[in-house]
């Protein structure tokens, strides 16, 4: 009777085990995906708060440029850091590309999504900003070591840039703040960055005139001036929403607070 007892006890324990051991190889059960395809995956969660990156590196090279007490070597490490940013730029747009091309469907989701907590297509800012200082540096760096044709390209850079980025803001803030309904408990400094472009072409403005004639430095002047004007009048509305947010409710959690 014991040598009987034992020898279903060993048996029931072996079939635990291989119902075990199916369940575990079966691809239903095992939602991680293979080693094989976590490069595929890791590309799904690049998003567009990574160019805040060459926003960071952008304004330092024209801090650089712009300061008043120049030293030897100055100008050279401004350079130098600008061709980083141009590489991170150039880095950045190819992943997000690879991003877009691997999951179709995430291109509309990073542009609008209904969920109040999915800030990304608020974040498409950071990539007219990190555009808006590259031409700026082009024009700082490039201009003195180049030609005329170099002046020329930045005046029609210019244009097609303020082109885009106002209706980019237009649209942005027609999809995000129309179509759908967003709680003031739920804002954040980051409902700022789509008028954020808008706001730096003045600054764009101011450096690309520099170089500029006479009879295409005045319209880039005027629109450079127009457009740094709609962009503090909707940052002010903004702040204004900000501080009533700050004080009829909580402190935002540690992840949505301004760095």
């Amino acid at each position: 009777m014991r040598e009987s007892t034992a020898s279903a006890e060993n048996g029931d324990l072996t079939e635990r085990r291989t119902s075990i051991r199916r369940t575990s190889d079966s691809p239903e059960s095992n939602n991680e995906p293979k080693r094989s395809d976590y490069g595929f995956h890791s590309f799904r969660d690049f998003t567009w708060h990574q160019f805040t990156g060459t926003m960071s590196t952008g304004s330092l090279a024209v801090v650089l440029f712009q300061t008043p007490y120049k030293f030897p070597g100055l100008v050279t490490a401004g350079k130098v850091i600008f061709i980083i940013d141009l590489i991170f730029f150039a880095i950045l747009c190819v992943c997000i590309t690879l991003r877009f091309y691997i999951h179709p469907k995430l291109i509309v989701k990073s542009v609008y999504d209904s969920h109040q907590s999915h800030d990304e297509p608020f974040y498409l800012g950071a990539l007219g900003v990190s555009t808006a200082l590259i031409l700026q540096n082009m024009s700082l760096y490039g201009i003195p070591a180049t030609g005329p044709w170099l002046v020329k390209t930045c005046e029609v850079l210019f244009w097609i840039y303020f082109a885009c980025v106002l209706l980019a803001a237009v649209l942005q803030y027609q999809t995000l703040f129309v179509t759908r309904n967003f709680d003031l408990d739920s804002m954040t400094p980051a409902w700022l960055l789509p008028i954020y472009p808008l706001l730096v072409t003045g600054s764009m403005a101011a450096i690309i005139v520099q170089h500029q004639p006479h009879a295409s430095a005045s319209p880039i002047w005027i629109c450079g001036v127009t457009a740094q004007g709609l962009g503090w009048m909707v940052t002010i509305l903004m702040y204004g929403m900000w501080a009533i947010r700050l004080l009829t409710s909580e402190v935002p959690a540690p992840p949505m607070r301004p760095s």
